[in-house]
């Protein structure tokens, strides 16, 4: 890295370093102009997601609860 700036002045490291950040941000920009130009888009997974991980999450909440001694009692 240093190799690649020595030699240059403060201006044209300054210049080489801001276009080395907008090219490594450029595909993290272009895939959220893709989401959110879809509208529902980020809805739809975090539902999705929510749907997949709920009986996991509630596996492991009945785990802890049994293992701490905390029994729920349904009639």
């Amino acid at each position: 890295m240093r190799a690649h700036f020595e030699g240059l002045g403060y201006g044209e490291t300054k210049k080489r370093v801001a276009d080395m950040v907008i090219a490594s941000l450029e595909p993290v920009q272009r895939r959220y102009r893709e989401v959110s130009s879809e509208p529902g888009y980020i809805d739809r997974v975090l539902r999705e997601g929510a749907e997949r991980v709920t009986p996991i999450a509630n596996s492991t909440i009945e785990l802890v609860k049994e293992r701490m001694g905390l029994y729920t009692f349904s009639s």
